[in-house]
């Protein structure tokens, strides 16, 4: 078939069909309208239950492997960035494919998330834009929206909550997750925001995806008409790769969070990875980033990322290259501490550097302040849930507190969220200048954004064994009523702390 000069969208209903026909129809309508043989197209359906990746997630860190392949639930990768979606057939998903307008990605989001929260504003449902890609209703998602780009042509898309099946969906989902208990259900259901919850009874489908194609065609200029001849589509196997190994480093970018891993020998970048839930196109971007990394010596990486950002600029919501070349620069700083602090490949792995572009040691340098987790602390001990600690010598808490109290810093065990939170705004206040902790990496990334406000460089470790996000039960634990226990690696913390100046015991 062959399509040329197109003037009209065509409008189609494919119904509940499997998640992987649903993305490869999208995708390979999106490659034809690229090419002139095909025109746009703004279709409705449903799907059976998958997870879908962002085109640079890694599956791994996103998806609970073992539950969805006991359960026959199909992992895929779409071709546009953002997060990962558990997909079934409680969700309205709609794909819009049209010659891509001069507009930034942001902008196009924006663009068509509102179009469908107009839509649902006129069936009394309205919802707000929350950047960069959901419409939430009083803080609660409803919808989210993606783009992929292919040659001047543009596939806008994305999901509807019609109802929320939350149990499976956090079994399925790795991060986030939730508590599976009534109360964390509870906590998770409300997060969001199914249509189901705000109209009663709900609108006939046929009904709903008549009001929001006629809200995307006054946003976007579409002459809908019916279809003829419409193909099928050819299921694209998705192939799980290796589970990652090595250092990785997060950066938070406005847009989502980056992650950077390198492979390193003979002091030379072997490989770089970056991956993460970031909105960008050209949707290569961060691939042919890593391929120019790749046979540079380490001391030229910064430079090669910043001739190549110069050279190849990228389109981002709420990213940009600055964001690439901070999680770069994280991940060369994760890599020089395993020398400079002694540390083995998987000691390094455990560290989780922030707010600090210099080395390590610069921040171990000025650090007054060591933050221990609670739940570090064994189930037994009478100061579990309490600031302090008797240092009995039973637990590697207490080796904390007289390492930290050698050398004069403030330690303080975090007892619940709320405390973190205003533990790091005091901080912020005194202008502490750096500061050592531990926490699960899982708790690190959900909860970057604590973090990220109080802006203060730190040097964290994750901790091992039992922890809530494997457990499911972070919901106690931001409470401050989780009971497993986790422990500190003390060898790690010995070797980290001796680069801190003693200051005087407090």
């Amino acid at each position: 078939m062959s399509y040329s000069a197109p003037t009209t969208t065509w409008l189609v209903d494919s119904h509940l069909q499997d998640a992987a026909w649903n993305q490869a129809f999208d995708r390979q309508w999106l490659r034809r309208h690229a090419r002139g043989e095909a025109p746009a197209l703004l279709r409705f359906h449903r799907s059976r239950p998958g997870v879908s990746l962002g085109r640079h997630q890694d599956p791994w860190r996103e998806a609970r492997i073992g539950y969805c392949r006991d359960k026959g639930i199909p992992i895929l990768r779409r071709p546009s960035g953002g997060g990962t979606l558990y997909l079934d057939e409680n969700q309205l998903g709609f794909s819009l494919v049209l010659t891509a307008p001069d507009a930034p990605l942001s902008a196009l989001l924006e663009r068509f998330a509102r179009a469908i929260g107009k839509g649902l504003a006129a069936l009394g449902a309205g919802a707000d834009f929350a950047f960069p890609n959901d419409l939430e209703r009083d803080g609660r998602k409803l919808a989210s929206v993606f783009a992929a780009e292919e040659d001047g042509s543009l596939l806008l898309h994305g999901t509807l909550l019609l109802q929320a099946d939350v149990q499976t969906m956090l079994e399925a989902l790795r991060v986030p997750t939730e508590k599976l208990s009534p109360d964390g259900l509870a906590a998770a259901r409300d997060r969001l925001a199914p249509l189901a919850g705000l109209l009663a009874p709900l609108p006939a489908l046929s009904h709903l995806q008549a009001v929001v194609a006629n809200s995307l065609a006054a946003a976007f200029g579409l002459d809908l008409a019916a279809p003829s001849g419409l193909p099928s589509a050819t299921t694209e196997e998705f192939i799980l790769p290796a589970p990652p190994t090595g250092c990785e480093a997060l950066w938070k970018a406005a847009g989502g969070h980056l992650y950077c891993r390198l492979e390193i020998a003979g002091g030379r970048c072997l490989r770089a990875v970056f991956s993460g839930d970031v909105h960008l196109r050209p949707g290569d971007w961060l691939e042919n980033l890593a391929a120019h990394l790749a046979g540079h010596p380490l001391a030229l990486l910064e430079e090669q990322a910043a001739a190549f950002c110069a050279r190849h600029p990228v389109d981002g919501a709420g990213f940009s290259g600055d964001d690439a070349r901070h999680a770069l620069r994280l991940a060369l700083n994760q890599h020089g501490a395993a020398a400079e602090l002694g540390l083995s490949p998987e000691q390094a792995g455990a560290l989780m550097l922030f707010g600090s572009e210099t080395a390590p040691l610069d921040t171990l340098s000025h650090a007054s302040v060591m933050l221990v987790p609670y739940c570090a602390k064994p189930a037994w001990c009478a100061f579990r849930h309490q600031d302090g600690c008797a240092e009995c010598g039973k637990c590697e808490v207490g080796d904390a507190y007289r390492l930290g109290r050698e050398r004069g810093m403030q330690v303080t065990t975090i007892t619940h969220y709320e405390q973190l939170e205003a533990t790091l705004a005091q901080m912020k206040e005194d202008r502490v200048e750096g500061y050592v902790g531990m926490c699960c990496s899982q708790f690190f990334r959900k909860r970057h954004r604590a973090f990220l406000a109080a802006g203060i460089p730190a040097v964290l470790m994750d901790i091992q064994g039992a922890n809530c996000y494997e457990l499911k039960q972070e919901h106690a634990a931001y409470a401050g009523t989780f009971q497993a226990e986790a422990r500190l690696d003390a060898e790690l913390l010995q070797k980290v702390v001796q680069f801190i100046p003693f200051r005087g015991e407090k």
